[in-house]
């Protein structure tokens, strides 16, 4: 029954699967949004043994960079020959990106409010949400939404910048930011000295977005042995440094976010799902695409779904099933909320994209 609605839904998408659809990366994005609700309850595992926490937990945290990276890997492809385009490009992800959000931190924002305060004052209530949105939100789960959308702002322009360059001086680029990376990272932040060049185009998140346009044009042609062993050395390097294992770095400044062998993990995994994941089931690859299509919502759902399995099922101890319990059914209750909001939303967005002249072909 429920394969069948799934086959139903998406064949209102497309009968037939689109060629040029890379299924095995809407697969990627779905195991991210699993990986990302395990994080959020990893302490529900109760996993006591720092090393043995640290070998799961650092391969969930991929979720973070590889969700930049894909999306650079997509949307820095595109192409921006005039303004029209650019504008097109902001009205679709206003659309499809910045209103749902809008409309999830509004409609929480009024639960929220009613629940606490137990009345309804609708200044106080709109001062909140304001709140929220400039404020609040990038400081709880939501804080990767406020990275991406400054790089989605910066698309169209640095877009053109990545089409202009040909292979070599991409390459110039990447090891430039690598570069400097390895120069904050490792030889000022995690030694406890101020690290003050500004300004540097590919700082912080952007380096994985740009990693992920830098995959497509030139690490897929390279061999794959030597990003794999950068991944795996990656890997071990990011272990061994938050057991402090590694005495001559002290603080190890984010060592699962931007730390460069950190990145270097991040892409192995990308060229895995890239280049080993295949899906070649129409079935399977339609039941991806419901998934991946609601995956964006589930994100925004699911520390409610966490917080409403383990009120529900009173879970009070930290164990393997107890883990389990909690990430299947937090993606479960938050895949529903998604399916339902998305409905809710869909003819909102409909509208928008009538009011913003955006045709079906420009989406």
């Amino acid at each position: 029954m429920i394969v069948k609605i799934l086959y139903n839904y998406t064949e209102k998408t497309g009968d037939i699967i689109m060629k040029n659809r890379s299924y095995n990366l809407d697969l990627m994005r779905v195991i991210l949004g699993i990986s990302v609700i395990a994080v959020h309850s990893f302490h529900y595992f109760g996993i006591e043994d720092p090393l043995i926490d640290s070998l799961f937990r650092i391969l969930l945290i991929t979720c973070d960079g590889l969700f930049y990276m894909i999306s650079g890997y997509f949307n820095l492809e595109k192409e921006f020959k005039n303004k029209d385009d650019i504008i097109r490009f902001y009205k679709n992800k206003f659309v499809t990106v910045f209103f749902p959000f809008l409309a999830f931190v509004f409609v929480w924002t009024i639960w929220d409010y009613v629940h606490v305060m137990g009345s309804v004052n609708v200044p106080d209530i709109f001062l909140t949400y304001y709140k929220e949105i400039v404020d609040i939100s990038a400081d709880g789960h939501m804080w990767f939404m406020y990275p991406m959308f400054g790089l989605l702002l910066s698309t169209p322009f640095l877009s053109k910048m990545l089409h202009s360059m040909d292979e070599s001086e991409l390459k110039i680029l990447w090891r430039i930011a690598i570069g400097i990376n390895i120069l904050a990272y490792y030889f000022c932040y995690d030694l406890g000295i101020g690290f003050s060049m500004l300004c540097w185009v590919l700082e912080g998140w952007t380096i994985y977005y740009f990693a992920g346009y830098y995959y497509r044009h030139v690490i897929v042609k390279e061999k794959k042995i030597k990003w794999i062993i950068l991944a795996i050395v990656g890997y071990a390097f990011t272990v061994l440094g938050i057991n402090g294992m590694l005495p001559f770095f002290e603080a190890f400044e984010d060592a699962t976010s931007v730390q460069p062998m950190y990145t270097f993990l991040c892409i192995g995994c990308f060229m895995f799902w890239d280049q080993v994941v295949k899906i070649r089931n129409n079935t399977v690859a339609k039941v991806v695409m419901f998934l991946s299509k609601n995956n964006y919502m589930v994100y925004l759902f699911h520390t409610r779904g966490i917080e409403y399995v383990v009120r529900k099922l009173n879970i009070t101890e930290a164990n393997a099933g107890s883990g389990f319990i909690v990430v299947i059914g937090a993606y479960l209750v938050s895949l529903l909320l998604a399916f339902v909001a998305n409905l809710c939303l869909k003819p909102i967005q409909s509208l928008l994209r009538k009011l913003l002249n955006i045709n079906n072909s420009q989406q």
